[in-house]
This record gives C-alpha cells, structure tokens and sequence, in this order.
C-alpha cells in the first residue's frame, strides 16, 4: 500500500483511516519496473487531494449505528496568490463498538455482563499541507500529519476444542472453556455477538509522518522525488485466549521508524520511445517488547496435571507471578535501481521491457524466552545475525492496438519477497534465515470501450508461480524441540481470470459489474516426517490461505432533480465464496501420502489439529439515497444491509510459539479464537461544501 507516494512499511500503517483521497489506483502483480517499492501481488496507490489555491471548506458530520460519531473537515487557503497553497484536514472517530457485549456465561446459560466498551474506536489524524509552485513547470508539495489511535483491541471469540491446552484449563473441570464442541461455528458465549474476556484491552498509536515531493516537468521530461520520514509508538494488550481465565494474553509495545526516497526520472526520448528511469531507498527499524503475563503459571499448571494424572493423584495448584518476556529488533535496508522503456514498433505494436536490480540488508538481534517478576527483567543472551540479498526482476510486455476501441496485452513480469527471520522464534534453534520467495507472473488481457465510451469491457487472464514460498510449519529443530520454523519448503501456482463491465445505458445512470475466479494450488511442500529421517514432499490436503475461488461485485447509481436539488442513490452488492484463514486438513497423527512417489509417512504438525478455519461465503449488500442542495449534502446510508454475521481471521495458538511441545513430540494447541464480523450498519451524514467562487445572496 501507498500513500501519496509513500510505501507503508508496517501492518498498523496499512490500517490507516483515509477519507480525503482523490483516487485510488489498484495494480495486479508485480510492479518493481515501474515504481519504488517492490511489490509481489501488487499495489494500492491512495492519492490525498492537494491544496487547490482558492478557499475552501468541507465538513461533514456523521452519526451512526451504535453510537459511532465521525467528523471530517477538509479546509484550503490560499497563501500566496497563485504562488503558495495551504491545506489542513482533521479526521475525528469515536465509538461504534457497542454491537459487542462481554458478558460471562453461567452454568445456568444466563450472562452476567460488565460495562467495558468492546471494539470502540477513538481515532484523531491531523493533516496540514503546503504546496509551492513557483513556476509553471515547479511544484514542492510538503505533508505532515500526526496520528492518535486509542481504539480498543478487537474483542475475540473462544472457539477452542476439547484438544486445546485451554479446555483442561477448566477451574471446575466442566469444559466451561470448551463449549465450541455445539459446533465449529458457534464460540464458548455461545452467541457470536458475546465475548467473554478479562484482560485489558487498551491500545494506542501515536504516528508522525513527513512527506516531501518534488516535481519538474518540462513536457517531454519529468524529474520527481518523493521522500519521506515515519515514525509510530504503539502498545497494545489483548487477550488471546478469549476467555475470563489468566490463561494467555500479550501485553506489546513496538516503536517503528521509516525513511524512504525515491527519485523518478521519465522522458519521451522520441515519437517513439518512452523511459522511466529511477532509485529506490528505504531503510526501516522497530524494536518490540512482548509479554505474556499468565503464561508461565499455565504451561507449569498443564504439567502438574499431566504428572498428577499419570500417578493417579490429585494435582497441586502451581503459582508462578512471573511473566514470559521478548525483546526482539529488526532493520532492514534497501536500495534498489529500476528502468522501464516503450517502444512503438508499428502503429498497432508497442513492446514494453523493464528491469530492477535489489539489494536488501536484513540484520536482528533477538532474546526469546527471557521472564519478568514486577520490574525485574532476566533476558537469555541476545542472538543477533545479518543476511544481504541480491535480486534482479525482469519484466516484458506486448500491446497490440485492435481498433480505436479495442487493445490486446500480453505481460510477464518477475518480482520477490525479501528473505529475513522470523521475530517470534522461541529459541536460537528456531531463528533460521529464510531466503527470498520469487514469484513469475504472467497475464493477458483485452480492454475495450464502446458506445461513445459509455460502455467498458475489460477481461484478465493470469497467472502467478511461486518458488522457493516461504511458510511457517513445525518441525524438530537441533534441542530436540517442535519449534515454528519459517523455511522456504513450497512451490505454488495461483491462475485466474477477472471480467469488468461499465455500462452508462441513460444519462446519470451508471452499472458496474466484476467477476473473478481463481484456482490456487500448492505444486510441492516440504513435509517432516516423523518416522523417516529427513522429509518429503507432498502437496496432499495442503491449502492456500485467504483464497476465495469465486468473488462478485454489482453496483447502480441514478441521480434525479427533485425541487432545487437533485436525489443520487446507489446500491452495490458484493459476494465472495469460501476460503480458509487456518491450514487445517493436516492433523497431527495423519498419514500422508506424496502424490508423486506414492511415498507415505507420518506428518509433524503443519497446523494445528483444530477443523475451524473456513470462513463461509456471503453476500452483502450496501445502499445509500442522498439529497443535494446548494452547499448541503444529507446522506441516509447502510452498509451490510442484509445483516450478514459471520466469523472471521479464525486463528490457532500452538505451544511451538511457546517453548513448550505436548506429546510424541507433537505442538500442543493452546487455544483458538475467532472474530466476529460488523452486522448491520447505518447512519445519517450532513456535508457542508459552499462554493466561495459564487456570489453570496
């Protein structure tokens, strides 16, 4: 993802709140030739609307489904005429978590519920711009903005089975935690709706961001230069194991640093060549501190019962105060060269070719396992290592121009995932360097537009070949551990094709339809074996994770005079078939047979032994009717009209994670939990936009 030209390099950037974008441009595949991050999948680009030089005001006033409140201000003003525009945005969200409750299940089946909020978002970004543009060809555009997120943590479902460590975790041996046995689908609350957790969850992000742009543009040349400065602090605790026990919860606090350019040069160099010439640096940092507070006392508590069990007697309650803690911090640098060049053969034929030179520095430093009691801290010796990368990216294209109408394509492109190790190692063991993942994409197209362009029709067919993919799987590491270890074991293919349809059939009415259709498969997976030596491979049972083979999206708008103003309405529906969110239909003690060799053994724990994971599919639709008049917009929307529900990101804990293994060696499921999704969701909203350029009556 990126934002006015800025890659955003973690997770919690990613989750950004942006509401004041101009455009949003979405890139399938590769893109190393053409820009400055490297991408694998692809690209989001979110472009921010820039001061325009004239005042101007927009404010717009939200009230919603339980309880949420949003405020959203955009004002422009010019500076100096012509010369220097300003620009200041503010983004206010509060509230909206309330369709979860927290409430603990009695034996009775009546709840007994607490006052905490659950899921409530409290989210304030600051934005203020200036855009210099001392000639017409010369422009330095500067953001800076500050953003506060004290939202809660996502409320977490118990969806933990008779097999997790959880489940004997029962103060009165009653299965209290485990009552996801009704069914896969329905969690320990018994209501999908209804959490029932204890530990804090507080967060909170404290961001500022600094971009600079450059721009020359001389007509047939461009020079630009995007740089930028990022720095976020976040804590966040939450609790994992989704219940009212002191079982397993994280208390986490990450300071993350980023600092990027990228310097782009374009030319028409002739009629009939085109280049792109450009650098890419960005260097990255984060330290993480990670405590488990309840975790210690749990695992020696499972191991009382075990040896109490075993010699027929009944188990003394342990009590360990301390908590596990980890320290881990990571940079990475990259500097990375690309030149892109279009060349017209003829008038129907254009070649495309492109390449990009890599070379990322990964380095660690890492102390897993360490305790603390109240303020007393005992780390192991940090484990510190470094590993340098070297990629080069090829990419080749073809266009042939059917009509005016009409345009064929055909692209391959290569890209990479940088290689690194893996943050939540238990142990030196476990902290291996993984090398990077390749991915060859290849994709052919046809885009059309008829009708006096009132009728679009684009059609995609693609595919993506994964080698050397990295995946995270359990294996005997050189104590003698089950340990989760990331390695480069599988090679995988991904084909599909996409349909996109835009049809004006009258004035002010618009239809939008999309299809996509993808087949994904795993080509090979280095299993473990426990009963050979060594592994083998299989591709048996083995899924692809978040990879829906259907999607669907329709959507309508018709706008209308009413009075003085005009009505718009718009309806949209979207559906997306089943995909998986945990690899699952490998269970410990499973025989597996390889699909080449006819070879069969027992297989170590891919995943955890738990049939949850699916995410069902679901359609839902989305609708809204606004009036507009003069300088006001009032807007009555609804978004899952329906009212689906549904779990999601359903995620298994192991004690591989933990420095623990169960039986035979086997890692030993802690717990699972799940995520409820947002029902029904409607609000009123007010827009207030006056045009300053007309006479005021």
């Amino acid at each position: 993802m990126f934002v006015d030209g800025v890659f955003m390099g973690n997770s919690s950037s990613r989750l950004q709140d942006v509401f004041d974008f101009e455009r949003v441009t979405v890139l399938r595949g590769p893109q190393g030739a053409l820009q400055g991050r490297n991408t694998t999948g692809g690209a989001i680009h979110i472009e921010r609307t820039r001061p325009t030089g004239t005042a101007g005001v927009k404010i717009r006033l939200q009230a919603a489904s339980y309880d949420r409140q949003q405020l959203n201000g955009v004002f422009n003003a010019p500076l100096i005429k012509e010369k220097l525009a300003g620009k200041f945005t503010v983004n206010n969200i509060k509230n909206g978590g309330n369709y979860l409750d927290n409430c603990k299940l009695g034996l009775d089946l009546t709840y007994d519920c607490q006052t905490r909020d659950e899921n409530d978002r409290d989210y304030l970004s600051l934005t203020g711009s200036l855009l210099w543009t001392p000639t017409t060809n010369l422009s330095l555009y500067y953001i800076y903005e500050n953003e506060v997120d004290d939202s809660n943590t996502r409320g977490l479902l118990n969806l933990s089975a008779p097999t997790d460590l959880l489940c004997s975790n029962s103060a009165d041996n009653a299965n209290e935690f485990c009552r996801s046995t009704l069914g896969i689908a329905v969690p320990q609350t018994l209501r999908i709706d209804i959490v029932d957790q204890n530990f804090s969850n507080e967060s909170t992000l404290d961001g500022d961001y600094h971009t600079l742009k450059f721009d020359w543009d001389s007509g047939k040349h461009r020079l630009t230069s995007t740089a930028a400065v990022r720095s976020q602090d976040e804590v966040l605790n939450q609790d994992l194991d989704a219940t009212s026990s002191d079982f397993f919860s994280t208390a986490r606090q990450q300071d993350y640093e980023q600092r990027s350019w990228e310097l782009r040069f374009q030319s028409q160099a002739s009629d009939k060549l085109q280049t792109v010439v450009g650098s890419y640096y960005i260097n990255s940092e984060y330290s993480l501190l990670r405590e488990n507070p309840f975790l210690l006392q749990t695992l020696a508590q499972e191991a009382e019962r075990a040896r109490a069990a075993e010699a027929e007697t009944t188990p003394d309650v342990i009590t360990i105060p301390e908590s596990q803690y980890q320290v881990t911090s990571q940079k990475k640098r990259s500097l990375s060269f690309f030149v892109h060049l279009s060349y017209v053969l003829s008038e129907k034929w254009t070649a495309d070719i492109g390449v990009r030179q890599s070379r990322d520095l990964v380095s660690t430093t890492h102390q897993p396992g360490g305790t603390k009691l109240e303020d007393v801290i005992v780390l192991p010796a940090p484990i510190a290592a470094q590993r340098q990368y070297n990629e080069v990216s090829p990419q080749f294209g073809l266009r042939y121009r059917v009509d005016e109408n009409a345009m064929l394509y055909a692209l391959y492109a290569q890209s990479f995932r940088s290689g690194g190790f893996d943050e939540r190692a238990v142990s030196a063991d476990s902290m291996l360097p993984y090398s990077p993942e390749t991915v060859n994409n290849y994709e052919v197209g046809l885009k059309t537009q008829f009708w006096n362009d009132r009728m679009r029709i684009n059609v995609t067919g693609f595919q993506s070949k994964f080698k050397d993919k990295q995946e995270t799987i359990f294996r005997t590491v050189e104590s003698g551990n089950q340990e989760s270890v990331t390695e480069n074991i599988a090679r995988a293919s991904v084909n599909g094709f996409e349909v996109d349809v835009r049809i004006i059939p009258m004035e002010r009415f618009q239809v939008r339809a999309a299809y996509g259709h993808l087949s994904t498969d795993f080509n090979r997976f280095r299993v473990p074996s426990r009963e050979t030596a060594g592994a083998f491979d299989s591709t048996t049972g083995i899924d692809l994770l978040r990879a829906p083979e259907n999607t669907l999206s329709l959507s309508g708008s018709y706008i209308w005079n009413l009075a003085e103003g005009r009505i718009q309405a718009n309806a949209s529906y979207s559906w997306i078939s089943d995909y998986r969110t945990r690899r699952s239909n490998i269970t410990i003690g499973e025989d597996v047979t390889d699909d080449d060799t006819g070879q069969t053994a027992y297989v170590a724990p891919v995943s955890e032994p738990i049939v949850v994971g699916n995410v069902n599919g679901r359609g839902i639709w989305n609708v809204s009717i606004a009036y507009l008049w003069q300088d006001w917009t009032v807007r009555l929307f609804s978004r899952n009209f329906n009212n689906k529900q549904y779990l999601q990101n359903t995620a298994s804990i192991s004690s591989a994670y933990v420095v623990t293994t169960g039986p035979n060696d086997a890692a030993t499921p802690l717990f699972t939990n799940s995520e409820y999704s947002e029902p029904r969701y409607s609000g009123l909203e007010f827009t207030f936009q006056p045009d300053f350029s007309k006479p005021r009556r």
